[in-house]
């Protein structure tokens, strides 16, 4: 029997999530969508969903703590994770590293500094993320409070563009799951 991380803070996709997970690769995949990499929260339903989106570009997912909603020390590690999904990128290594039970008060500033880490990339990339962590990282992009972005539903995507200046700029908050009504409560701060 294979551990995937059932622990009550890391749960499983649904069948659904897994089947809106697929939608989304293939909504992006449809549109002609391209990036450079897959990051992703290393708790398992986030994992889940970017190996779905994964599978259809056929792509590694590197883990990034620095995207998790918070942190606990029983989270898997990438190897652990590995053993179960393959298309996960062993070679990356966390850029930001949560602390356990990190307070409220640590995680904008950890959210931060993984924005910073992902201003170096040059191409798009694609993040998997929580509700919290997706809002807190395209606010510290764009430059403001992560409460004017309002609520972030499930397979919601936030696009960001880059300008030559190295400003983000909000282009686009969508949902690529037109053909479902989801039962999940949209999330804010």
């Amino acid at each position: 029997v294979k551990r995937l991380g059932h622990a009550s803070h890391d749960p499983p996709l649904s069948y659904e999530g897994h089947r809106q997970a697929r939608e989304v690769g293939l909504h992006l995949k449809d549109n002609s969508v391209q990036f450079d990499g897959i990051y992703c929260s290393p708790y398992l339903r986030t994992v889940q969903t970017a190996i779905e989106i994964a599978n259809v570009f056929e792509t590694c997912v590197k883990l990034e703590g620095g995207l998790s909603e918070g942190w606990h020390t029983d989270v898997m590690s990438p190897e652990e994770r590995a053993a179960t999904f393959p298309y996960i990128d062993l070679s990356y290594s966390f850029a930001v590293t949560p602390v356990n039970n990190e307070p409220y008060e640590q995680f904008m500033p950890r959210v931060k500094s993984f924005t910073e880490h992902i201003k170096s990339s040059t191409g798009p990339i694609l993040l998997v993320s929580h509700a919290a962590t997706s809002l807190g990282v395209a606010a510290c992009l764009i430059g403001c409070d992560p409460q004017k972005l309002g609520k972030i539903g499930a397979c919601e995507m936030i696009q960001l563009d880059r300008y030559r200046d190295n400003s983000f700029h909000l282009v686009e908050r969508s949902s690529p799951l037109h053909s479902v009504k989801s039962k999940t409560k949209p999330w804010g701060f």
